[in-house]
């Protein structure tokens, strides 16, 4: 095993114990934490086993196997970056109707304060 990969492997470990922590305290849900946890054992794997993304690559048609690994982390990136936008607009959508809601509440007690204010004056 080479420097990189007993660096790798201990970041990696430590990210999994950080996912597993995080999915006990109950702020990943499980089935987001397992993916996590599916993609950290596999990250593990090819960087003990490298040789495997070559193969990989070549059944696939790509030259080599890093391309292959390069190939994957853009298209995840991409639908990471999409879960997010989209999580993004629900959020902003959630906002949006509070401050509605919350604005008609104080229109509401305006109202009823200033009608008060009215008949005891």
């Amino acid at each position: 095993m080479n420097t990189f990969q007993s660096t790798a492997i201990i970041l990696l470990i430590g990210l999994l114990l950080w996912i597993l922590r995080n999915l006990r305290r109950g702020k990943t849900p499980p089935l987001t934490a397992f993916a996590w946890m599916g993609l950290t054992v596999l990250a593990m794997f090819t960087i003990l086993n490298p040789e495997t993304t070559v193969t990989l690559a070549a059944i696939l048609g790509i030259g080599r196997g890093s391309d292959l690994v390069f190939y994957i982390a853009i298209v995840g990136g991409f639908v990471g970056f999409y879960a997010c936008y989209i999580q993004f607009r629900r959020l902003e959508s959630k906002l949006t109707i509070l401050i509605r809601q919350l604005a008609l509440q104080e229109e509401k007690l305006s109202s009823a304060v200033a009608e008060l204010q009215s008949k005891q004056g």
